[in-house]
């Protein structure tokens, strides 16, 4: 397990190329943190508390699934004013289980929360892929909304790179690097992960 407390009025930005079965991270008052999570085929549990009034975190996760895998991600907002945008992408490579199960949790008694999720799953064959987008809601004065979208890269966009002469498995490795890749990262931090896209 890997405890990460970000305290008062610190800003902070973590890379993770996941080898941990379980992440906690605590979120002091006025404290910001940003998550660029990058996992292949490896299950595993992650806690966020937003415990400080304004705190907030923005979690990037990406992952290439080879096998049976679960990734279960919970945020809790337990002061006013406290944010949260968890953006949850997976490659689901053959016909194995790939499931999100991601929990926003707003308390009673808190104001001004923000708890956002946006949850996709692609399979490039017949995996089984599933999604639980869960919002626990037990305040009047909050924003909460949630995506969940499992499907299969769009033909039009493989018919497009094919027809400029790209083969149908580096086609593939770049949609699935463009879908992967987002929020604009720091590649030279995650070149190992850049590697298993290589693998397709």
């Amino acid at each position: 397990m890997n405890k990460i407390l970000v305290e008062k009025n610190c800003e902070k930005e973590i890379y993770l190329d996941s080898n941990e079965d379980k992440y906690i991270y605590v979120l002091e008052e006025n404290a910001s943190l940003k998550v660029f999570n990058f996992s292949s085929d490896q299950s595993f549990k992650v806690e966020i508390y937003l415990k400080g009034e304004n705190a907030s975190v923005e979690y990037f996760f990406s992952t290439i699934n080879f096998h049976d895998n679960t990734y279960n991600i919970k945020v809790y907002h337990e002061a006013n004013n406290t944010k949260s945008n968890l953006v949850n992408h997976g490659v689901n490579v053959y016909d194995k289980k790939l499931n999100f199960v991601v929990d926003g949790i707003i308390n009673k008694d808190t104001v001004g929360c923000s708890c956002t999720q946006d949850n996709k799953i692609m399979n490039l064959e017949d995996g089984k892929s599933k999604i639980e987008p869960n919002l626990l809601i037990d305040s009047f004065d909050s924003i909460a909304n949630h995506a969940a979208y499992i499907g299969n890269f769009r033909e039009e966009d493989l018919f497009y790179l094919k027809s400029r002469g790209i083969s149908q498995s580096i086609a593939t490795k770049m949609l699935t690097r463009g879908f992967l890749i987002h929020n604009n990262p720091d590649l030279e931090k995650i070149g190992d992960f850049l590697k298993q896209i290589e693998k397709l």
